[in-house]
């Protein structure tokens, strides 16, 4: 099994804060209810020098509120079906169809029961 690293070809280069301000802006917008329509559907995970990679949104799990904050947490889980490499812990771009492109911070969570890896993103 090989790893993965993101390669900087995956990244958006951000020549302007305001970029930055803006792609931030858009993850907070993104919640539960974001992406409950979007369980089983497939995310593609672009790179350069490789073929693109396809995710599929395995869960999407409500956890716990903490007193005081306002926003609701959520877990993501995504099944990759590629079974001889996996992705390191990272920051990824991933495309939708229906949400568009989005930044995940994805944790490798080992081995899915039917093969392949499985990794989870975490809202806060």
């Amino acid at each position: 099994m090989i790893g993965i690293f993101p390669h900087f070809s995956n990244f958006p280069h951000f020549p302007h804060f305001s970029q930055l301000l803006n792609l931030l802006i858009k993850t907070m917008d993104l919640n539960l209810d974001t992406f409950k329509p979007l369980l089983h559907g497939t995310f593609v995970l672009p790179f350069q020098d490789i073929d693109d990679w396809e995710l599929t949104l395995s869960e999407v799990n409500e956890m716990p509120d903490i007193p005081g904050q306002s926003r609701k947490r959520f877990s993501l889980v995504f099944h990759s079906a590629n079974s001889e490499q996996y992705l390191q812990q990272a920051t990824y771009l991933l495309k939708h169809e229906k949400i568009g492109d989005n930044h995940f911070f994805l944790v490798p969570l080992g081995p899915g029961p039917d093969g392949g890896f499985l990794y989870e993103s975490v809202f806060t």
